[in-house]
């Protein structure tokens, strides 16, 4: 199994063994659902994913680590998650090693915790992090490649 499209079904706790034995996984879509939590184990064995769609859900906690194992990641969709608020700490994203997009649009996390989610991953891979808020204000925070002297001031309002 490729891609797996478990979007509009009413999930609200997918269970940790539920995508087990789905090592060769590459796309999965759990978007418009239910979803409150993200536990640390639930992707734990997605190693070949490398989009992951958890827009347009309840999500107001994501676990240390929850990403840990998605080497492959390169999309991740956390869009239109209006009660996800903070990400408070650097393991949020860890292991994240290829990401080239986070969408994070649509949710109340506060711009300052933008440079937490950059903190957090460790990748040469990682370009851009667009943030739209609540109040449809954007910004954008670019994040150099190569460039690890990055300032609050490259925030464009």
């Amino acid at each position: 199994l490729i891609k797996l499209d478990l979007s509009r079904n009413f999930l609200c706790e997918p269970h940790s063994d539920t995508f087990k034995t789905l090592f060769r996984l590459e796309v999965l879509d759990l978007s418009h659902n239910y979803i409150k939590n993200i536990s640390s184990l639930l992707f734990e064995n997605l190693f070949s994913l490398k989009i992951l769609d958890l827009s347009f859900n309840h999500i107001y906690h994501l676990s240390d680590n929850s990403f840990k194992n998605l080497i492959y990641l390169k999309e991740l969709y956390l869009n239109f998650n209006p009660v996800l608020t903070k990400i408070n700490n650097s393991k949020k994203f860890s292991g994240l090693e290829r990401i080239e997009k986070i969408f994070i649009h649509q949710n109340l996390i506060k711009a300052d915790n933008l440079f937490n989610i950059k903190d957090s991953i460790n990748t040469r891979f990682f370009n851009q992090v667009l943030f739209i808020n609540y109040y449809y204000s954007i910004n954008i925070i670019s994040f150099p490649r190569f460039n690890q002297n990055l300032k609050k001031s490259d925030c464009i309002d």
